[in-house]
Protein backbone atom coordinates (compact mmCIF):
# COMPACT_ATOMS: atom_id res chain seq x y z
CA UNK A 1 0.00 0.00 0.00
CA UNK A 2 2.89 2.38 0.69
CA UNK A 3 4.07 2.06 -2.94
CA UNK A 4 0.71 3.05 -4.40
CA UNK A 5 1.51 6.80 -4.76
CA UNK A 6 4.76 6.03 -6.63
CA UNK A 7 3.00 3.54 -8.87
CA UNK A 8 0.26 6.06 -9.61
CA UNK A 9 2.82 8.72 -10.61
CA UNK A 10 4.63 6.28 -12.88
CA UNK A 11 1.40 5.16 -14.57
CA UNK A 12 0.26 8.74 -15.12
CA UNK A 13 3.65 9.69 -16.57
CA UNK A 14 3.49 6.88 -19.11
CA UNK A 15 -0.06 7.78 -20.09
CA UNK A 16 0.95 11.40 -20.76
CA UNK A 17 4.01 10.34 -22.74
CA UNK A 18 1.98 7.94 -24.87
CA UNK A 19 -0.14 10.90 -26.01
CA UNK A 20 2.90 12.79 -27.32
CA UNK A 21 3.10 12.70 -31.11
CA UNK A 22 6.12 14.94 -31.61
CA UNK A 23 8.82 16.98 -29.95
CA UNK A 24 10.38 20.20 -31.09
CA UNK A 25 9.18 23.23 -32.93
CA UNK A 26 5.51 23.12 -33.98
CA UNK A 27 6.24 25.94 -36.42
CA UNK A 28 7.97 23.47 -38.74
CA UNK A 29 4.85 21.34 -39.22
CA UNK A 30 3.74 23.28 -42.31
CA UNK A 31 7.25 23.92 -43.67
CA UNK A 32 8.50 21.86 -46.60
CA UNK A 33 11.15 22.09 -49.31
CA UNK A 34 8.73 23.84 -51.66
CA UNK A 35 7.67 26.68 -49.34
CA UNK A 36 10.68 27.35 -47.13
CA UNK A 37 12.12 29.72 -49.76
CA UNK A 38 9.03 31.91 -49.62
CA UNK A 39 9.32 32.18 -45.83
CA UNK A 40 13.03 32.99 -45.69
CA UNK A 41 14.72 35.29 -48.20
CA UNK A 42 18.49 35.67 -48.04
CA UNK A 43 19.75 39.20 -47.30
CA UNK A 44 16.18 40.36 -46.65
CA UNK A 45 14.50 38.37 -43.84
CA UNK A 46 15.36 39.71 -40.37
CA UNK A 47 15.68 38.01 -37.00
CA UNK A 48 12.40 39.59 -35.93
CA UNK A 49 10.62 38.15 -38.97
CA UNK A 50 12.07 34.71 -38.29
CA UNK A 51 10.88 34.95 -34.67
CA UNK A 52 7.39 35.85 -35.88
CA UNK A 53 7.25 32.88 -38.27
CA UNK A 54 9.05 30.18 -36.31
CA UNK A 55 9.16 31.34 -32.70
CA UNK A 56 12.06 30.97 -30.32
CA UNK A 57 14.82 28.77 -31.77
CA UNK A 58 15.65 25.42 -30.20
CA UNK A 59 19.38 26.16 -30.47
CA UNK A 60 21.45 29.35 -30.79
CA UNK A 61 25.13 29.38 -31.72
CA UNK A 62 27.72 31.50 -33.51
CA UNK A 63 30.43 30.66 -36.00
CA UNK A 64 34.04 31.84 -36.31
CA UNK A 65 32.94 34.78 -38.49
CA UNK A 66 30.71 36.10 -35.73
CA UNK A 67 27.48 35.18 -37.53
CA UNK A 68 24.60 33.96 -35.38
CA UNK A 69 23.01 30.60 -36.19
CA UNK A 70 19.53 29.57 -35.06
CA UNK A 71 18.33 25.99 -35.24
CA UNK A 72 14.85 24.51 -35.24
CA UNK A 73 13.84 20.87 -35.33
CA UNK A 74 10.69 18.79 -35.31
CA UNK A 75 10.64 15.06 -34.65
CA UNK A 76 7.33 13.31 -35.27
CA UNK A 77 6.98 9.86 -33.72
CA UNK A 78 4.18 8.62 -35.97
CA UNK A 79 5.55 8.35 -39.46
CA UNK A 80 9.10 8.84 -38.14
CA UNK A 81 9.60 12.20 -39.80
CA UNK A 82 12.32 14.67 -38.83
CA UNK A 83 12.66 18.26 -40.02
CA UNK A 84 15.58 20.55 -39.30
CA UNK A 85 16.01 24.20 -40.16
CA UNK A 86 19.27 26.08 -39.65
CA UNK A 87 19.32 29.84 -40.24
CA UNK A 88 22.47 31.98 -40.32
CA UNK A 89 22.26 35.72 -39.65
CA UNK A 90 24.85 38.28 -40.64
CA UNK A 91 26.03 41.08 -38.37
CA UNK A 92 23.23 43.26 -39.76
CA UNK A 93 20.61 40.83 -38.37
CA UNK A 94 19.48 39.60 -41.78
CA UNK A 95 19.54 36.02 -43.05
CA UNK A 96 22.70 35.21 -44.98
CA UNK A 97 22.02 31.50 -45.42
CA UNK A 98 19.65 28.72 -44.38
CA UNK A 99 19.35 24.98 -44.75
CA UNK A 100 16.22 22.86 -44.51
CA UNK A 101 16.54 19.10 -44.21
CA UNK A 102 13.85 16.45 -43.91
CA UNK A 103 13.89 12.68 -44.09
Amino acid sequence: MKHLPKLLVICLSFSFLSCATHIGSNSLKEVNEENVGSRIVKNKTTKEQVLEQFGKPDVKASNASGEVIWGYQLLEFYGSQAKRLSITFGKNGRVTDYAFVTN
